[in-house]
């Protein structure tokens, strides 16, 4: 028996110790930052860093979930049926995909790629599920989930011997005795009377035995439904589902209940009476559906309840799928990532020495909490998922050297250990949360409007932030206190970049023009491409299905397609864009589905016969092809785009308020900038644009903010304390930031240059691109962030240094109001000595 199925029977208890462990976790923070010694301190954090890693390793040993592109999964053939009297449109199956991802994936967790196939058709990939999952979520896609309120006949109703809340006589729903004779009665409709969950799929009509008569017409549909979400019923063990109505279907129940005060309602769904209770007063915009639903059973309804189809589907196959990207390449994208750990963790115990060792134990906590945050929130795994941990982790890093190089300082000025360790760690403070701020902003943002591989994106990034800030700014500090417990009195760190003062203000006209030709040459060239710069994730491509033949693998058809080149509409396609996956429908015979781009099919095909038909003769028979759609639906496409755009303004917004207008210009010109040229650079140098390069381009924006704001963070500082007019002070602060800034480029370069060239092609456009926005990250920092910022303030005739100075008084001002305002605290009475007399 492995360690994970010793955990297993844990796993039920799972909520209740989440809930035991934050309630401990809060009340430790809480004595953590009241402390007043360092003693306190030191223990009651390494009471908190024990407790949360021992509990990330209960949970990561429970096992993470991985996406489709890591493991597989399952996939349905869905046929979009024409609803009654209407011809399927295109736009009616772009619905139909948008409203199957989000029952799905309905807090957006999961890794559910949903690709239009032919006029008619979905491809719908799910990860890791079982059979017993497989049959439940087909369930949940062809679940039509009408909702209807229908009066229920008089001889089924009941007096129920009391009165509603205004006074009127009450009666309740009493279905058809078992086994009696049910005939046609006019004006109403005999339906099945559901008594128990209907777990999400199953024939619940056929499970149910009871019936009652309901009205022709029915009083309400669910088209008024605005939210539906599943509570726990008060006072008992089963769920129900909580409705919320739009303002107009408000309207309509105001009246249903007026009307009707007393009399018992039924609640329809899919033609099955979940329950009638009675109204017994007069109802709004908010109601309940009680059945006896389970946790799943409720969540899936309420699911599908807010995600109504208007075209009936139909799974035509369900089957087992291997992953996106086979075992080969997945163990050289893991293989580049130890080593780029290992090459990272080395550079730092090599350079920072002792101090080096306190950040690896950071690092480790960070990548703990992490990954069992992502089990607790059930969060699968994804390449663009690695995109958000990489990006936590170097901020993890940036935000140690940060500390570590604000400690070499204080060391300079004869501080003593423990002096320069407090002192390194409030000095750095206001840069490394503002960072993670504007980050998390973004995140946020990208979590509340965007879905898919960009919601998975920004839940990582979030998750891994808050894993950051904790391990940078708590952790690393008890392991600080612990050393200076134990007597050490002296760090030493290596120094290989001299604090020189360079002219870099000097550069900015000709690094302005610089920029400005590269950037307009990559918008050129992403508008000259056009869509042909998108995968097809993106755009759509080719399907070929090929039937198994015996000894024919993955891996054969992968080799025989390792030098596949072609070119269609004068558009070039590699062994880069195809990836193969082997399907095992339920019930049905396996077959490989080879995806390339579009028009490519042909050529796909003659490469397979001519390097197999020697081997496989029968791989000269007729194979399936198909056009496949995009797996990005427009609305999901357009929510991305605004979630981005949103980030953006956020981070905008946020510097304006921590800064100044002038430093909020300069970080979102250089973002622009440092994405613009990624984006470019791929496009010019052939690589296709899919869902893990738009989770490259969103990391660079978020390495690109980080390094801004720590170049402003000392801009502002300086400002404060030194003389000089603006040119100098930046040319100053970009100095004396210049070792750290080199440093953790370098740290998280190590990573990304493991994966580009450990990583097969799986990671390397990905790698390619993080390398370019790092370089890119470096260059803005210093020529076109700063530079932006002393043209604004030029131009507007700004004097930052006034208003900076003025912000602080204000903030003072307000403090030392609200200290007047205050209760003064009652001092403490002296021991042995009566209250209202003097001590002797």
């Amino acid at each position: 028996m492995n360690f994970k199925d010793q955990l297993k029977p844990f796993e039920p208890y799972l909520p209740y110790m989440v809930m035991v462990v934050g309630i401990a976790a809060a009340l430790l923070f809480i004595w953590y930052f009241a402390a007043e010694t360092d003693d306190k301190k030191r223990k009651v954090g390494t009471a908190l860093a024990i407790i949360l890693s021992a509990f990330s390793l209960f949970c990561i040993g429970l096992g993470l979930k991985l996406g489709i592109d890591l493991q597989g999964g399952a996939s349905f053939l869905v046929r979009v049926q024409p609803a009654e009297g209407r011809a399927l449109t295109p736009d009616a199956l772009r619905s139909a995909q948008e409203i199957i991802e989000k029952r799905l994936n309905p807090h957006g967790g999961k890794d559910v790629t949903i690709t239009p196939q032919g006029a008619d058709g979905l491809y719908v990939e799910v990860p890791g599920l079982s059979d017993e999952e497989i049959r439940e979520s087909r369930g949940i896609i062809e679940r039509v989930a009408k909702l209807e309120l229908r009066l229920l006949s008089p001889d089924n109703q009941r007096p129920r011997g009391d009165n509603t809340d205004s006074g009127k006589p009450a009666y309740y729903a009493t279905p058809n005795p078992l086994g009696a004779e049910t005939g046609i009665k006019p004006g109403y409709t005999l339906m099945p009377y559901k008594d128990r969950d209907d777990d999400a799929g199953k024939d619940a009509a056929a499970k149910v035995p009871q019936t009652v008569y309901v009205k022709n017409r029915a009083e309400m549909s669910g088209k008024s439904v605005k939210s539906a979400s599943p509570a726990l019923q008060p006072g008992h063990l089963n769920y129900e589902i909580m409705v919320t109505l739009t303002s107009e279907g408000a309207s309509q129940m105001k009246k249903l209940s007026t009307e009707n005060e007393g009399r018992p309602m039924a609640i329809v769904l899919d033609n099955v009476v979940l329950s009638a209770p009675t109204i017994n007063s007069v109802l709004g915009d908010r109601f309940s559906i009680t059945g006896n639903f389970t946790e799943k059973g409720a969540k899936d309804l309420a699911s599908a309840m807010e995600n109504p189809l208007e075209n009936p589907l139909k799974v035509e196959q369900a089957s087992t799928t291997s992953a996106t990207y086979g075992k080969e390449v997945i163990q050289q994208g893991l293989n580049s990532v130890y080593w780029g750990l290992a090459a990272t963790l080395l550079f730092m115990l090599i350079y920072y020495r002792l101090s080096g060792i306190i950040a690896v134990i950071g690092l480790v906590v960070n990548l703990l909490l992490l990954l069992g945050l992502m089990q607790i929130f059930g969060f699968t795994l994804t390449l663009p998922g690695i995109a958000g941990i990489i990006l936590t982790l170097g901020m993890a890093v940036d935000a140690n050297v940060l500390i570590y190089e604000r400690m070499r300082e204080e060391f300079a000025h004869g501080k003593s250990l423990s002096a320069a360790i407090n002192a390194a760690y409030d000095r750095a403070f206001s840069a490394i949360f503002d960072g993670h701020v504007t980050t998390l902003l973004t995140a946020a943002l990208m979590m509340m409007i965007a879905t898919g591989a960009i919601y998975g994106f920004g839940l990582s990034l979030t998750i891994g932030l808050l894993a950051s800030l904790f391990s940078s700014l708590l952790i690393t500090r008890v392991c600080f206190l612990w050393l200076v417990k134990l007597g050490l009195d002296k760090l030493t760190f290596l120094h290989l970049i001299n604090n020189k003062l360079y002219d870099f203000m000097g550069k900015r006209k000709i690094c302005f023009a610089i920029s400005g030709i590269v950037s307009l040459l990559c918008i050129g060239a992403v508008v000259m491409k056009g869509s042909r710069s998108l995968g097809y994730e993106l755009r759509g491509g080719d399907a070929i299905n090929l039937p198994v033949i015996k000894g024919l693998t993955e891996a054969k058809i992968n080799q025989s397609l390792a030098d596949f080149a072609t070119t269609n509409n004068e558009e070039k396609f590699d062994a880069s864009t195809i990836s193969v996956q082997s399907r095992q429908p339920l019930g049905g015979e396996p077959f490989f589905t080879i995806r390339s781009g579009p028009g490519t099919s042909e050529a796909v095909i003659s490469e397979l016969r001519k390097d197999l038909s020697g081997e496989y003769p029968d791989i000269a028979k007729t194979m399936d092809v198909q056009t496949m759609g995009s797996a990005v639906g427009r609305k999901m496409l357009i929510n991305s785009v605004l979630a981005v755009v949103a980030g953006l303004v956020g981070i905008f917004i946020y510097l304006s308020f921590r800064f100044e207008f002038a430093f909020a210009v300069g970080a979102i010109v250089a973002l622009i900038h440092d994405v613009t040229v990624a984006v470019g650079v791929c496009v010019i140098s052939g690589r296709e644009i899919g869902m893990i390069l738009i989770g490259a381009f969103l990391t660079i924006a978020g390495f690109s903010v980080n390094d801004t704001i720590v170049i402003f963070d000392r801009v502002r500082e300086n400002l404060r304390t030194q003389k000089g007019d603006l040119t100098d002070i930046l040319n100053h602060s970009i100095s004396a930031t210049l070792s750290r800034t080199i440093i953790t480029t370098l740290v998280t370069s190590l990573s990304v240059v493991s994966m580009f060239i450990f990583g097969g092609k799986s990671m390397s456009d990905f790698s390619f691109t993080m390398l370019v926005g790092m370089l890119t990250g470096i260059y803005s920092t210093i020529f076109i962030a700063s530079p932006t910022v002393l043209w604004w303030a030029t131009r507007r005739k700004l004097n930052l240094r006034k208003q900076i100075l003025d912000a602080d008084a204000l903030r003072l001002e307000a403090l030392s109001t609200m200290e007047r305002e205050a209760p003064e605290k009652q001092a403490k009475p002296v021991k042995g000595v009566n209250p209202g007399t003097a001590p002797s």
